[in-house]
C-alpha cells in the first residue's frame, strides 16, 4: 500500500531488503529479532538439524521463506516446505499434525503460540534462522517524511518512555538484549 501511495507509513515487522527498497524507503532501525522455528514440545525436536523429513510451515512471501529455502538447502536437510498465509494457519497445522514446525520471526513465533488452544505445548528451538532487523516502510524519495519519522523515533529512543513501551508490551521478557538496546542508540538521529 505505501508503495502504490495509498498509505503514507508501514509500522510493522518489516525487515528493509533490497528488494523491497525498490518500491519503498525504509525508516532507521525500530527492532531486531531472529527467525527460528516453533514445534510441539512433544514432536521431540531439539535443534533445527532434526528437521530432516519433517513438514515446515511458513508465511509465503517473508523473508523467512527465502531464509528456510537457503538454510535448507545450505545444510542438506531434506524438509517439506508448506507455505500458509498468516501465522494462525501455522500454528492449526502445529496442532494438527499438519506440520511439524513453524519458521518465522521468533517474537512472532512466541505470539502466535500465545493465541493457541494450549500456548504450553509449544517449543521455541534454539537456532536462528536469520536476523531480521525491523523498519517502518515509507513512501520513496520522502525525505521530509523519513526526517520526520526517524526525529520522532530518535525522541522515544532516548527517552524514558522507551522503557515504559517496553515494558507494556514485552515485560514478561525482561528488558531490551543488549543488540536491542545498542540498535536504539544508533538509530537516534543527533539534530
Amino acid at each position: 500500500m505505501v508503495g502504490e501511495g495509498r498509505a503514507d507509513l508501514e509500522c510493522g515487522n518489516t525487515t528493509p531488503t533490497l528488494s523491497r527498497m525498490k518500491s519503498v524507503d525504509f525508516s532507521n532501525l525500530i527492532f531486531v529479532d531472529a527467525s527460528g522455528f516453533l514445534v510441539r514440545g512433544d514432536a521431540r525436536i531439539g535443534r533445527a538439524a532434526e528437521l530432516g523429513g519433517k513438514r515446515i510451515a511458513v508465511i509465503a512471501g517473508t523473508t523467512n521463506e527465502a531464509s528456510l529455502e537457503r538454510a535448507l538447502k545450505q545444510h542438506s536437510i531434506a524438509a517439506t516446505v508448506v507455505k500458509v498465509r498468516e501465522a494462525g494457519e501455522a500454528v492449526a497445522l502445529l496442532e494438527s499434525g499438519g506440520a511439524d514446525a513453524f519458521a518465522g520471526d521468533k517474537l512472532k513465533l512466541v505470539g502466535a503460540a500465545a493465541q493457541a488452544r494450549d500456548p504450553k505445548v509449544f517449543v521455541l528451538l534454539p537456532d536462528d534462522l536469520s536476523f531480521e532487523p525491523y523498519a517502518f516502510a515509507l513512501p520513496r524519495n520522502d525525505t521530509a517524511m523519513r526526517a520526520t519519522v526517524n526525529g520522532a523515533l530518535g525522541e522515544v529512543f532516548r527517552s524514558p518512555e522507551l522503557d515504559r513501551i517496553f515494558a507494556r508490551w514485552f515485560g514478561t521478557l525482561g528488558r531490551p538484549s543488549q543488540l536491542l538496546g545498542s540498535m536504539y542508540l544508533l538509530s537516534i538521529t543527533p539534530e
